[in-house]
């Protein structure tokens, strides 16, 4: 008898029912998503003792007319040294990716390099074995290694055994003492928590204690002494690394401005990934206002059609708490089943959002259920509860029992006032205006960015960087190096091959001042080493003379330089000589070749300098191979079985193709472009839901009244004009509002620099009249369906 009642009732109520779930999945879906995202990125622990006086330490540099991180090394250890206000400081950094050669399949597998001290800074303990001590201090070369657990997973199959066993990193061998916990971050880098750690000294090209350079690879972690004050601390650290580059690197410091940086560990962490995770908030929560606004609507339909049911338990004596406990536990029970179905596809998702998001994103490898994304679904599920309930009782007054027992909802009955209808429907428009505005303006801004072209050919372009650190003899690299290039040319399907000292997407930048013949500051420029072809092959338009043959020998070679360096001379600087920080001799310029443009990257676009050159025997050496149309693309292992073939010392540093490269590095730029295009259209669906189902129950309602009309010989189409231009007035208000705000709001952003972005009129425009179009579609279908029906079945249940 339950269930068939049960089944009944559902049946009766089956269009309401199907509304809110549906509804309510899609909607709480998203906001979990983001929820667990937030939770993830802001709320969730680091995984590291102390964590709040945790901090990074680094050095910076004036580059261009902006401040990029930069760190030397021997600065940094020098500072260490000499540190004073502070418990103690550990440093770290990455170089490259090395092979796991214990494996058949030769993964590929992120090396992190420690000092002794880095763990104890941190303060964590190992899951299994120890952590580096004293025996891997700098200097003594103790080939020891620490899996992440990530890798200790994923490569060796949580072997409990695995600590004193011996593996393969690229030729070396190294013994494992140790394996880290789950889930470890370090500021951009999410990778830590799938590799391998190797103490400071063991990197096969990057000497800690004698490099020059400055790269963005190193950093200190630190933690204050007890009672230390951060900006005295910090202004300390700032002198000693200033002093410590002028004894290190004199030259460096004399041509840039050198400074440093002491922030929170989880500050550099979420870097500017705060901002973008309060726009998902914004979006998500946005998206639940239309949402409950909707189905707002939706219960107060539903609660109209409850009125005589509700007057009658009134009218036999049941409380008002009664009736709303019995609600409520109704709803909730309700509810509950939209809640766990979006419970259940937020976890489906977690895999897509990590793919998508882990380059944009910090640790999102870490993202999971967690109990604060279960009670904040209970809470969503409680207060949701609560407003229907609200609602529906809210619709009976007990001092007009009588009015409410004569009507079924229809006629005169208890109705939904006129102006609460508009209201509600101008509020749904006003939010959607609002969310359109905005992620139109995203949207917009990531599209363009994504589309800006790069202004050089990259179909049927690859990018392969071949390895030789293993061979010591420079010459014998200079020979391999034209044995590759002679074996890939022969291959049938390979148009052309060419060589350059880096890859045409700076995953790595070769950053260094150039000078004039008066030994001024020119600029900062990318220098690249490249044969006679590579120009060519990218249909970089050229102005002046291309490279020759005997170019590549030249001792005294010309140079090409980018038209973003020809704009920084005064006049033609074809004919003019310059000279690089790292290279003695003045250099000729020949010829002005076109800009590369990095959608998504734009920090890439600085000026350029291309000097020709052979084989030079480097440890790394990047081919560019054109092939046919035919060719269906290189395959990894293919490419290195060819290479060890020639030498089985020679690896494969990366290989992909060049539009691969272009769309990883507007990887962001897409991911904002999905987000705000979802949000687009979730919210137009919402609104024109909502409109729809508002303007059907006001009809619905009067639905008497105007068969009334209709019997009397009352003109259709003018009835249709009069309800629509009812509504047109509350939405036409609602409408100038919402655009007001934006209006407003963009023209605020526009006096703050950091929030100054492009504005498309023209796009939010159109995006404005197709929500209008939508908006009269959704009053029209409503209000003509009630006006075409026989005004005979509107009066027959009066």
């Amino acid at each position: 008898m339950f269930n068939s009642t049960l089944v009944r009732n559902l049946l009766k109520a089956k269009q309401y029912y199907a509304t809110v779930v549906l509804s309510l999945t899609l909607t709480l879906t998203i906001v979990f998503v983001v929820f667990s995202i937030v939770d993830t990125v802001l709320l969730k622990a680091l995984p590291y003792g102390d964590s709040k006086n945790l901090y990074v330490y680094q050095g910076y540099m004036l580059f261009n007319g902006q401040h990029e991180s930069g760190t030397n090394s021997k600065n940094l250890l020098d500072v260490k040294e000499t540190s004073q206000g502070i418990a103690d400081i550990g440093m770290y950094f990455s170089w490259s990716d090395y092979k796991l050669l214990e494996l058949p399949s030769r993964p590929d597998v992120p090396v992190f390099f420690g000092s002794s001290n880095l763990f104890e800074v941190l303060k964590v303990k190992p899951v299994l074995g120890r952590f580096f001590d004293e025996r891997e201090q700098l200097g003594n070369k103790q080939p020891s290694a620490i899996l992440s657990f990530g890798a200790w997973q994923q490569h060796f199959a949580g072997d409990d055994n695995i600590i004193g066993k011996s593996i393969q990193l690229n030729e070396r061998r190294f013994t494992v003492i140790g394996v880290t916990s789950d889930h470890w971050s370090l500021p951009d880098d999410d990778e830590v928590s799938e590799g391998i750690w190797l103490p400071l000294d063991m990197d096969e090209q990057f000497n800690p204690i004698e490099t020059g350079s400055i790269t963005s690879n190193v950093r200190g972690v630190m933690r204050l002494a007890d009672g230390q004050n951060l900006k005295f601390v910090t202004e300390a650290l700032i002198e000693k690394m200033q002093a410590a580059a002028v004894i290190n690197m004199p030259r460096a410091a004399k041509m840039y401005e050198l400074n440093a940086q002491v922030e929170p560990f989880i500050q550099a962490l979420r870097g500017d990934s705060v901002r973008l995770v309060w726009m998902l908030i914004t979006g998500a929560s946005l998206l639940t206002l239309m949402a409950l606004i909707n189905l707002g609507n939706v219960q107060v339909a539903r609660g109209m059609s409850r009125v005589k049911y509700l007057a009658v338990s009134y009218a036999f004596g049941a409380k008002r708490k009664q009736l709303f406990k019995e609600s409520l536990k109704h709803n909730f029970i309700l509810l509950s089943v939209p809640v766990l179905l979006a419970l259940f596809f937020t976890i489906l998702s977690f895999e897509l959002v990590q793919s998508i998001g882990s380059n944009v994103l910090p640790r999102l490898g870490s993202l999971s259920m967690s109990l604060n994304i279960v009670l904040f679904a209970v809470l969503m599920c409680a207060g949701i509860a609560l407003l229907f309930s609200w609602i529906e009782l809210s619709l009976v007054n007990e001092a007009s029992l009588l009015s409410s027992l004569q009507s079924s909802g229809k006629g005169t009955g208890k109705q939904l006032s006129r102006g609460v209808s508009h209201s509600l429907i101008g509020l749904q428009l006003l939010f959607s205006v609002l969310t359109l505005v905005a992620t139109s303006q995203v949207l917009m801004g990531t599209l363009t960015e994504t589309l800006r072209p790069t202004h050089i050919n990259t179909h049927n372009l690859w990018s392969l960087e071949v390895n030789y650190a293993l061979i010591d003899n420079k010459e014998e690299r200079k020979n391999l190096q034209r044995a590759i290039s002679q074996h890939f040319m022969a291959q049938e399907n390979v148009k052309a091959v060419s060589r350059a000292s880096d890859t045409r997407v700076p995953f790595i930048m070769n950053h260094q001042p150039l000078f004039n013949e008066k030994d001024f500051k020119i600029s900062n420029v990318r220098a690249a080493f490249i044969d006679d072809k590579q120009l060519s092959l990218f249909d970089m338009q050229l102005q002046g003379l291309a490279f020759t043959q005997d170019d590549m020998l030249s001792n005294f070679p010309p140079v090409i330089i980018s038209q973003r360096l020809a704009d920084q001379f005064s006049g033609s600087p074809i004919g003019k000589k310059v000279k690089l920080y790292a290279i003695d001799n003045f250099m000729t310029i020949v010829g002005i070749v076109s800009n590369t443009d990095y959608p998504g990257q734009s920090r890439y676009e600085v000026a350029e300098i291309f000097i020709p050159s052979v084989f030079k025997g480097g440890r790394t050496d990047v081919l560019l191979m054109q092939v046919s149309d035919e060719h269906e693309g290189f395959s990894l292992s293919d490419v290195y079985n060819q290479l060890t073939q020639i030498d089985p010392r020679l690896d494969i540093a990366r290989l992909s193709s060049i539009e691969d490269d272009f769309n990883e590095i507007s990887q962001d730029q897409r991911f904002g472009a999905i987000l705000a295009g979802g949000l687009s259209f979730i919210s137009l669906l919402m609104v024109i839901a909502g409109i729809a189902g508002m303007v059907s129950y006001m009809v619905n309602m009067r639905r008497y009244d105007l068969g009334v009309r209709l019997a009397m010989g009352a003109n259709n189409k003018r009835l249709l004009r009069s309800q629509l231009w009812q509504l047109a007035q509350p939405l036409m208000v609602s409408f100038l509002f919402a655009f007001a705000l934006a209006y407003f709001a963009l023209g605020y952003s526009r006096t703050i620099p950091q929030w100054h972005f492009a504005i498309y009129w023209t796009e939010m425009f159109l995006g404005l009249v197709l929500l209008s179009v939508f908006v009269a579609l959704a009053c029209f279908m409503p209000i003509a369906k009630v006006l075409r029906t026989d005004p005979i079945k509107a009066l027959r249940n009066e």
